[in-house]
């Protein structure tokens, strides 16, 4: 019998392009480097040394070596959406560092509201009707408050995502049913500010 393996599905299919768009969002934002620091490039640059001493200090080894647009596969922002580096191991590493990343930025305890389903992975539908994409890059930043619903939806799914794999890989194959239920509602709970 062939059966998915769900770790692999994810980190090499959504995951890792989810993780590549929220990278290259959150260096729109500019969330990493010195707010003058004006261009897309630079603050990669700064993300791949935050990313690289996060996993020095948790004794990770990437792959990829550096944040570039090429990286995750991006011809043009305008024309083309981030996709994974195709590596699953990565995509993990990049997953829990960005939650790392997030859970510096608001409360550890981020409950979500009813009205909080987001219709594209950039914002909620009133960010994108008072923010137009192409006004997103270079205008505003992490701090503005139009931002803080998309922050903590990130930080949402990020904590869920990377607790249901955590928690598989710890339990191995013999999971008990009361285990399994804590497992699936981090599946559910990952994808719900994304239901459209």
């Amino acid at each position: 019998m062939v059966k998915p393996d769900l770790m692999h599905v994810f980190n090499i299919g959504i995951g890792g392009d989810m993780a590549a768009s929220c990278l290259i969002a959150l260096c729109h934002m500019k969330l990493f480097g010195h707010h003058s620091v004006r261009s897309l490039p630079k603050r990669m640059d700064e993300a791949y040394l935050c990313f690289d001493a996060w996993c020095s200090k948790h004794g990770h080894c990437p792959r990829i070596k550096d944040f570039e647009l090429k990286t995750f596969k991006v011809q043009s922002l305008a024309s083309s959406f981030p996709k994974g580096t195709g590596r699953a191991h990565d995509t993990a590493l990049l997953c829990k560092w960005l939650q790392s990343e997030l859970d510096l930025l608001g409360p550890q305890d981020v409950v979500l509201e009813q009205n909080w389903y987001f219709w594209v992975a950039w914002g909620p539908k009133s960010f994108l009707e008072e923010c137009p994409f192409s006004d997103f890059y270079g205008f505003l930043s992490y701090q503005d408050p139009v931002h803080q619903d998309y922050l903590q939806v990130l930080q949402w799914t990020f904590r869920h995502t990377n607790q249901f794999f955590s928690m598989i890989h710890k339990e191995g194959i013999w999971i008990s049913a009361a285990t399994a239920r804590i497992i699936v509602q981090h599946a559910y709970d990952s994808a719900e500010p994304w239901y459209v």
